[in-house]
């Protein structure tokens, strides 16, 4: 699995465990997406041939997040798409709530060009967290593999 200064793997003997940073709420939630990504198959593999739009709302930025995470691992799983491009928009605070407004790119999974490092079943809850540290947004992510 790839790292880089927007994201880092934890260590967690069961399942996959990252951090994610931005230096804008909406680049975490893109870094969050890519440590997803990178954890399930090389993300320098995937161009950008298809788009699809994602509508998101949630009354705080943790269940954004986990709600996030899953619309990009449910596109995976079912629509057998691979993302590698993010463009967000994100609007709200707290208590009112957030949207999120979304085009991610990427490809169909191909088993030729893209090899699965990890099955990943769904983002938990547990341990997630978006806060603000020092000016740097971050977001810890637990998925449940």
């Amino acid at each position: 699995m790839k790292q880089n200064n927007d994201f880092k793997f934890l260590d967690n003997i069961s399942d996959l465990e990252f951090l994610a940073w931005g230096d804008c709420l909406e680049s975490c939630f893109e870094n969050a997406a890519k440590a997803l990504i990178s954890s399930i198959t090389d993300i320098d593999s995937i161009d950008n041939k298809i788009k699809k739009n994602f509508q998101l709302s949630a009354g705080a930025l943790d269940v954004l997040m986990h709600d996030w995470l899953n619309e990009i691992l449910f596109s995976f799983s079912v629509d057998e798409i691979i993302f590698v491009k993010f463009e967000l928009q994100i609007n709200g605070s707290e208590p009112e709530g957030y949207t999120l407004s979304a085009t991610a790119s990427g490809e169909n999974i191909n088993n030729n060009e893209h090899e699965i490092f990890t099955e990943i079943k769904a983002v938990t809850y547990h341990n997630l967290y978006v806060k603000n540290v020092d000016g740097v947004w971050e977001a810890r992510v637990l998925c449940d593999t």
